[in-house]
């Protein structure tokens, strides 16, 4: 197909340059599981003071494999079965002591775990996190790569060799963030053992504007709404103007161009509804770029349908319609993923 129109091959070759650009990104920034991650966060307060390791062990492990106690293997059977005592203890030794340190906490909690009758599965790669620099009274957990759908929390003190595990907890959010309080009174299975039921606090991630919020005593979820409602206006005004910047190299009439940007918010409305959903609602596994990929295709395919139906050219035709609400989507897409991008590596 030849293009008469040469603002028309301008924004073709603009295009083609994007996505040049974007096959050469440097492969060291940008990782094969890139992009936003299910995360599950533990809160304990008021704890004694002590150093603590924490785990989550889930009744799945996803993407890797569980061990459930007493079979746990220790760290040094799980990642260099293969050396001998001394050559194992040649390599611990050259490690930072902090390194040290961890492995160390990490063989205590497996030794106490191995003497639990647990179901659920332990996971080396992805659920121990720990106190290392100094003795703490707040426990803050974080599992940041996509955690067990249902879990039970394990917190153990190191130092009193005091085991604390939750009760068994789903997951139906994105994001979510769990709380309890020592003071407040832990269940006593044992002179070492206790077990405690978190509640359910946070199920969204702070927004950026978060410390302006606090500085300002402003409310943090009602700085997060604001935040959110900014950035959806914001992605809105530029969607439509990137549009309509495109539309006037196809000469549509001054009617149609209304058509395109009321189109182009009532796709921009349900799109950002679909990836709202999938985030909060989806689980573990469908997460936002889930959401993002449903959302775009029912734009990809609305969007070309209005257009053909209801706007038209300046002379009379409909000719490339269909062209323009593909190619308009493509570069508008590409735009959202570059800031993206630019966001993560900044």
């Amino acid at each position: 197909m030849v293009i008469q129109n040469k603002k028309l091959t301008v924004i073709l070759f603009l295009l083609v340059a994007v996505f040049i650009i974007a096959l050469f990104i440097p492969s060291e920034s940008v990782y094969a599981d890139f992009g936003p991650k299910s995360t599950t966060k533990i809160y304990l307060e008021n704890m004694p003071e002590s150093h603590y390791i924490c785990a989550l062990l889930g009744e799945k492990v996803f993407p890797y494999e569980g061990f459930v106690a007493p079979n746990i293997p220790t760290e040094r059977e799980h990642y260099h079965g293969d050396l001998s005592d001394e050559e194992y203890e040649e390599y611990v030794q050259s490690l930072p002591e902090i390194s040290q340190r961890r492995i160390s906490y990490v063989e205590k909690l497996i030794e106490r775990l191995n003497k639990e009758s647990f179901t659920y599965k332990f996971d080396f790669d992805s659920t121990s996190e720990y106190s290392i620099d100094g003795k703490v009274t707040m426990v803050e957990y974080t599992d940041g790569y996509y955690p067990p759908d249902k879990f039970i929390a394990v917190v153990y003190d190191i130092d009193n060799d005091i085991l604390y595990y939750s009760n068994p907890i789903q997951r139906y959010v994105f994001r979510d963030q769990y709380s309890a309080d020592y003071s407040a009174g832990f269940t006593k299975v044992n002179d070492n053992t206790y077990t405690f039921e978190p509640t359910l606090t946070v199920i969204m991630k702070e927004s950026p504007g978060m410390d302006w919020a606090e500085r300002n005593e402003l409310n943090p979820v009602i700085q997060t709404v604001w935040y959110n409602v900014v950035m959806f206006i914001g992605r809105i005004i530029i969607t439509v103007g990137v549009e309509l910047l495109i539309a006037l190299a196809f000469k549509f009439t001054k009617k149609s161009y209304g058509i395109i940007a009321i189109t182009n918010v009532a796709t921009q409305i349900l799109l950002n509804a679909i990836i709202l959903i999938s985030m909060f609602f989806g689980g573990s596994y469908w997460i936002s770029y889930e959401g993002l990929l449903v959302g775009e295709a029912a734009v990809f395919i609305i969007e070309p349908i209005v257009y053909w139906k209801t706007c038209e050219r300046s002379d009379g035709t409909k000719k490339h319609i269909v062209l323009y609400a593909l190619i308009a989507n493509i570069v508008t897409l590409a735009l959202g993923i570059g800031i993206n991008l630019l966001q993560e590596l900044l």
